[in-house]
Parts: C-alpha cells; sequence; structure tokens
C-alpha cells in the first residue's frame, strides 16, 4: 500500500524528498496535502486545456479574421485591400455566398 502511495504522489508531481514527509503526516495533514495536489493538478489540467485551445486556433482553417458586412455585399470589397496587402485575405476572399 505505501509503494502505491509513493508511485501516485510522485506521478502527481511531488517531489521525492517530501513523498516521506507526506507519509509520515497525520491523517489530517496527509488529507490537506492531497487537497493541495489536487487544486494544483486541477490549475494546471485549465493552463494545457486554454494551451490546447490556443494551439488548435493556430492550425484552423479558419484562423484568418471573419468581416461582417451589413448591406450590400459590396461595400465589402473595398475592405479587403487593406488586408490583402498584410496578407490576411486573399484574391476570391470577396465571394460570399448570401443566404436570404
Amino acid at each position: 500500500m505505501e509503494l502505491i502511495r509513493i508511485r501516485t504522489l510522485a506521478g502527481a508531481g511531488v517531489p521525492l524528498l517530501r513523498v516521506r514527509e507526506r507519509l509520515a503526516a497525520g491523517d489530517e495533514e496527509f488529507a490537506a496535502a492531497v487537497e493541495d495536489i489536487d487544486r494544483r493538478l486541477r490549475a494546471e489540467i485549465r493552463e494545457r486545456q486554454r494551451y490546447r485551445e490556443r494551439i488548435g486556433q493556430l492550425t484552423a482553417s479558419d484562423s484568418r479574421c471573419v468581416i461582417v458586412v451589413y448591406g450590400s455585399p459590396d461595400n465589402l470589397t473595398p475592405g479587403l485591400a487593406p488586408l490583402r496587402r498584410n496578407h490576411l485575405a486573399r484574391p476570391g476572399d470577396s465571394q460570399l455566398d448570401f443566404a436570404r
């Protein structure tokens, strides 16, 4: 049973020097340490999920900006010129499918 605790604590990122301290702690102190480890792991998971989302945005095919045009589609073409100069839009991007 102690080996399982050692491996679990070490796998959760507790330094091996601290594992012995955690195992020697009383029940309440051990429970508090486990709660602290759990909080830290949850924070790391949230941070990694945010990074996964950001990485996904880098590779998404729709990572370029989206322009919403109100009124006539003809209003869109002049607005694309600066985007094309900065390589943010390509020729043909003004081809929109307007469902009415």
